[in-house]
């Protein structure tokens, strides 16, 4: 994850306004990976709760906006999925 590599110490309780763009960023690819895999489907789910445990080493309250935000997110590709909005990759026929 980019998150992790620009992370320059752990335990820090604030960190500096450029390494908090990386959690943004890794939100933003992973939500796309999980749309092009599959969407509901995708069993890349697990990459949210990793991009959240990063937010949560750089301050507190930056782990609760990438929460929330992540959930946001997967939600969003959830419902559109669904919904038929977007299409995505299915390993399965709905029904």
């Amino acid at each position: 994850m980019l998150s992790l590599f620009s992370f320059s110490g752990f335990g820090l309780e604030g960190a500096p306004p450029a390494g908090h763009s990386p959690v943004l960023s890794d939100l933003a690819m992973v939500t796309l990976v999980v749309h092009l895999t599959g969407g509901i489907d995708s069993s890349l789910n697990f990459l949210y709760p990793l991009v959240i445990v990063v937010g949560v080493c750089f301050a507190r309250g930056w782990g609760y906006l990438s929460a929330a935000l992540a959930f946001i997110l997967f939600g969003t590709v959830l419902e559109l999925d669904y919904y038929l909005v977007i299409t995505s990759f299915r390993t399965r026929i709905p029904s």
